[in-house]
């Protein structure tokens, strides 16, 4: 729902904004909507192993595996283009991303926070990716093109 409001927003200021599917937010599978604690509460054991194992998805959902396939193969399509993009995604996107770009194996998935509505950059030097920024707040992204 939000997702809508926000492509009509860019449509308005002139962007061509689309929906890419490899940048969707993982499926929490019988999980979503459901709060954590009360996930912990009735499935301890599988929430305890999704966390510890990036490959697990005692949910019927995504791993965070598959959310990091999705999302490096979305910017392995960029690679070659030339110009600058936004994307607007979810912590998971934005995390699978940041390790994409750092060359981090996807067992580092926990050891990176993406705070509420900020803001990450990566660049690409022709060679490689590289994490230029993360978890800005919108004040400090003025000036870091």
């Amino acid at each position: 729902r939000g997702g809508v409001k926000l492509v009509a927003a860019l449509d308005a200021f002139g962007f061509d904004p689309g929906i890419e599917s490899d940048l969707r937010d993982c499926d929490y599978g019988n999980w979503a909507g459901r709060d954590l604690r009360a996930i912990q509460a009735a499935a301890p054991e599988s929430l305890a192993r999704w966390i510890a194992d990036p490959r697990a998805a005692p949910h019927g959902g995504d791993s965070f595996a598959m959310v990091q396939e999705r999302v490096a193969a979305w910017i392995g399509r960029r690679e070659g283009e030339s110009g600058q993009g936004i994307v607007v995604a979810t912590a998971a996107v934005v995390r699978a991303a940041a390790l994409h770009a750092l060359g981090a194996g996807i067992q580092f998935h926990g050891r990176i926070d993406i705070g509420p509505l900020s803001q990450a950059m990566t660049t690409h030097n022709g060679r490689e990716w590289r994490l230029k920024a993360l978890n800005l707040h919108p004040d400090e992204w003025i000036g870091m093109e």
